[in-house]
């Protein structure tokens, strides 16, 4: 291989690098596209995988009946508006056919996940308060 052959690989091999580099700059919108949506999938699923953890069991009385709703698989639960003591109210599923007891306490647990600057609440039936019935 001479120095004109040499040369002349030369000069294409540094057109070919200056051809992709400015194809790589071109597609930069597309790219970091790309890399924001895997971090937003990485982030979200390391979120999701964090467990909740139980804040308090608290007493609650029901607002407003919903009824009995059926799902896809067939189970069924009530979807009823409860008062908490502190006086917030929440929807919340129990589970089971039977009709909801209208005059008793129901015990009601807390659950947070806080992740940063991200926080969630969720609610879940935790059965009816004997002891308070009893009282």
């Amino acid at each position: 291989m001479d120095d004109r052959q040499r040369d002349l690989d030369r000069r294409i091999r540094r057109a070919q690098r200056q051809e992709f580099f400015r194809n790589l700059w071109e597609a930069r919108m597309i790219i970091g596209g790309g890399v924001v949506m895997l971090s937003a999938l990485v982030f979200g699923t390391m979120y999701n995988a964090t467990e909740p953890t139980l804040d308090k069991t608290v007493l609650a009385h029901l607002v407003n009946e919903g009824g009995v709703v059926t799902t896809r698989k067939g189970t069924q639960y009530h979807h009823e508006t409860v008062a908490l003591d502190n006086g917030t109210t929440v929807i919340l599923d129990i589970p089971g056919s039977d009709p909801v007891r209208k005059d008793a306490a129901m015990k009601v647990e807390i659950y947070r996940k806080d992740w940063g600057p991200l926080h969630q609440v969720t609610y879940k039936f935790a059965g009816y308060d004997e002891a308070a019935k009893a009282s």
